[in-house]
């Protein structure tokens, strides 16, 4: 799977560990508003303790940080999300959040076809 586009992006809500709504900043002037979920992990929901608790450490995690997305080429989820990697500036490099969640065990990896990779859970 290819990289598509790096894009910045400005949080405009966080629904979960691993969805948002976000401002794609798309070229000079001209921004979207959009889903995007970020490719191969899953977090938990938000009606358990561990879900509240990755939900709490992406806020905190993404404060005050300049924050990239990895699009990939006709990638989407369901209601046409757009899957990515995310990344934040933190100092002279990048901070892999999707790693990040799967290191704190806040999210666990999951296959292109959604189901849980059991090699990692």
């Amino acid at each position: 799977m290819e990289p598509n586009h790096v894009k910045e992006f400005t949080i405009k809500k966080i629904i979960d560990g691993s969805t948002f709504i976000v401002e794609l900043d798309l070229d000079v002037n001209v921004t979207i508003v959009k889903k995007i979920k970020l490719i191969n992990i899953k977090c938990h929901s938000t009606d358990v303790a561990k879900g509240i608790e990755s939900k709490k450490f992406v806020e905190e995690f993404l404060k005050d940080k300049k924050l990239f997305a990895r699009t990939y080429k006709d990638k989407f989820g369901q209601y046409n999300t757009i899957l990515c990697v995310v990344y934040a500036k933190n100092g002279s490099g990048y901070i892999n959040l999707n790693d990040e969640l799967i290191r704190k065990e806040f999210a666990y990896h999951i296959r292109d076809n959604g189901s849980p990779d059991k090699r990692i859970v």
